[in-house]
Parts: C-alpha cells; sequence; structure tokens
C-alpha cells in the first residue's frame, strides 16, 4: 500500500511497482533472457509448468471453463443489483479488465516473498497477480450525508478474477501465508512502516482472507484494506483505502463479497 493518495485510476490493472521490487523485477527479466539465450531454464518458470500454466487461446474463455475479462465485467454488480445506496464512481477510471482474451500469468518472481507484494499493495488486485488470467474490477462509492450538511464519501473497488483449475486456492494459499510472515515492512523508498495484520474468514465463499496495512510516516498514517474470498476457480475481491474516504466495517465488506460470491456461484464460467 502506498503511503500517499490513490486515485480510482491507481487501483486494479495498474500495479504502481516500488522502487526496489522494480529493480528486482528487472534485475529477474535481464537474467531470464540471458539464461534463455543459453538454453537454460532458470528465471521464471515456463509456459505449462505449475507456477506458469499456459493460457487458454484468444476468445476461448467459455469454452474453458473459465470467464474472461469481458465476461467478467459484465457479472459486476454495478450494471444492476448493486449494493444498497452505492453506484459505480463516475471518475475516468472507474472500470478496467483483462479484455476478452485470457492472459497468460506471470508465476512467481524471484523475489515474491518480499513483503513488499503484501504491504505495498495498490487495491485487490495487486494480491492476485502472480497466477490469475482474467479479471475485472469496477470502484463504487456511497455518498452518506451527515449532521451539518457535510456528506461523507465511501469508497470501495469490487474485483472479479479467473484462474486456471487449482491456481486461486494456490494464489489464496499465498496471499495468507505471506500476510502471515510480513506483519511489518519498512517502507524506505516512502519512509514508512507498514503494519499488515491478516483474518482467515469462516463460511465466505471456499476459502477467504482479509488484510488491514496501516501505512504510517512522520506526516501521516493511513490504512489499506483487501478482503479477497475463493469461489472454486474464481476469486472475488474487495479493497478500501483512507486515501480515499473512511472505511465500512468488515462486516460490511462481507455483506458485498457475499454478493459477488453469490454472482460467481450462478455464473462461474462468465455466461
Amino acid at each position: 500500500m502506498s503511503s500517499g493518495p490513490m486515485s480510482s485510476g491507481d487501483r486494479g490493472g495498474s500495479r504502481r511497482w516500488p522502487a526496489a521490487a522494480l529493480l528486482a523485477v528487472v534485475a529477474a527479466a535481464a537474467a531470464a533472457v540471458l539464461a534463455a539465450g543459453c538454453g537454460s531454464s532458470a528465471g521464471h518458470a515456463t509456459a505449462g509448468s505449475s507456477e506458469h500454466p499456459t493460457a487458454t487461446p484468444s476468445g476461448a474463455g467459455s469454452s474453458s471453463g473459465i470467464p474472461t475479462g469481458t465476461q467478467l465485467q459484465a457479472l459486476l454488480p454495478y450494471h444492476s443489483g448493486q449494493p444498497t445506496g452505492w453506484k459505480l464512481d463516475p471518475a475516468k477510471f472507474s472500470t478496467h479488465n483483462s479484455g476478452s482474451a485470457l492472459t497468460v500469468p506471470e508465476g512467481l518472481l524471484p523475489d515474491s516473498n518480499s513483503c513488499v507484494y503484501i504491504a505495498d499493495t495498490s487495491g485487490v488486485n495487486s494480491l492476485l497477480q502472480w497466477w490469475q488470467v482474467s479479471f475485472a474490477q469496477a470502484d463504487m462509492v456511497r455518498e452518506v450525508p451527515q449532521a451539518g450538511g457535510s456528506t461523507s464519501f465511501y469508497s470501495v473497488e469490487m474485483l472479479l478474477a479467473g484462474f486456471h483449475p487449482g491456481y486461486a486456492a494456490k494464489q489464496l494459499n499465498w496471499v495468507a501465508a505471506r500476510a502471515k510472515a510480513c506483519p511489518t515492512y519498512h517502507d524506505t523508498a516512502n519512509q514508512a512502516l507498514e503494519t499488515t495484520t491478516s483474518t482467515v474468514i469462516p463460511g465466505l465463499g471456499d476459502q477467504a482472507v482479509f488484510l488491514s496495512t496501516r501505512s504510517k510516516t512522520a506526516a501521516q498514517s493511513l490504512v489499506d484494506q483487501e478482503l479477497v474470498v475463493r469461489v472454486g476457480n474464481n476469486v472475488a475481491g474487495l479493497a478500501q483505502n483512507t486515501s480515499l474516504g473512511p472505511l465500512v466495517s468488515l462486516a460490511k465488506l462481507e455483506s458485498m463479497a457475499n454478493l459477488l460470491v453469490q454472482i460467481l456461484q450462478q455464473h462461474p464460467t462468465g455466461s
């Protein structure tokens, strides 16, 4: 989670890589290119391996049983059936998806066990990046009038993501394990101390993990929260950040997650 404010365009598909992580990724990519030139299998796992399953050809989402980003976008409850009082954020980049073809998952990076990936998130999609093959997100807002004529603005990101069979569970297991292993992280780039707590939520979907990260600097203290829920081979996610407004309760997030769970149970292949 960044210690600075995030716009609605920062969430979802865009990943704001911290400097250390970016350098690690660039170095890993360079090493992989050199290794490939020498006939080595070092670096990223190859397509079709357990770390990097082969993507389904373009347009084959429904036939493979995995929903595409376009199909998931149509399922998100902002077209109709949205939670009471919530509406799609009118901002320009409030919706985003991976398109009509499944993508190739990147698999784990050499530095994937770094706590930077748990502490420095830019929305729930950054927790699902290793094995995801499709996603769609929408930023939802709710305006609540307050005494004295003021208004409180709540903002929650909703996300649906598709995975090859078995990889949604693998992704959630990674989130749960790394969150437990990363209770604190020192963000040297932003001079922030990141403190993360995680909770397994029983009875929500097939598997659910809630993360809450507080980022504290000399100037401010921000809280970022993510709730990720597995439903078979798909995942529903919610995220909120105090830089965008006050936080809704965990009970409310669970209620919104239940709505996404029901949608995925009814449309596991996106159709």
